[in-house]
């Protein structure tokens, strides 16, 4: 295996798609922000399949990252899944770090 040749095929890959690489990723990161990581994986799997069809030649879209959002829900979004694991992760994830023997007290 020629590991200057793995480069030089991935460099050649990217400047052939370039555009839709970049858009792909910025919109990865920013929805996995926002989102707070709840699509990171689904669009890190999605671009990954998306970099491998363009290595094997083929044509992509910047719609292809989102052809694992299928799989990861494939009965839609509902935000009831959700939302009551945030409000216990996050407004209530203090009363995990009380010192034991500590009274918790509201106030």
């Amino acid at each position: 295996m020629d590991i200057g040749k793995a480069f030089i095929d991935a460099w050649e890959v990217y400047k052939k798609n370039y555009i839709v690489l970049i858009l792909s990723y910025l919109t990865f990161l920013i929805l996995s922000v926002l989102t707070l990581g709840v699509l990171a994986i689904p669009l890190s799997v999605g671009f990954k399949m998306m970099y491998a069809k363009a290595s094997r030649g083929q044509d992509i879209v910047f719609n292809d990252i989102f052809l694992q959002m299928k799989n990861f829900m494939p009965h839609g979004f509902n935000a009831s899944n959700y939302i009551p694991s945030c409000y216990v992760l996050y407004f209530r994830s203090h009363n995990l770090c009380v010192p034991p023997g500590k009274q918790i007290t509201n106030g």
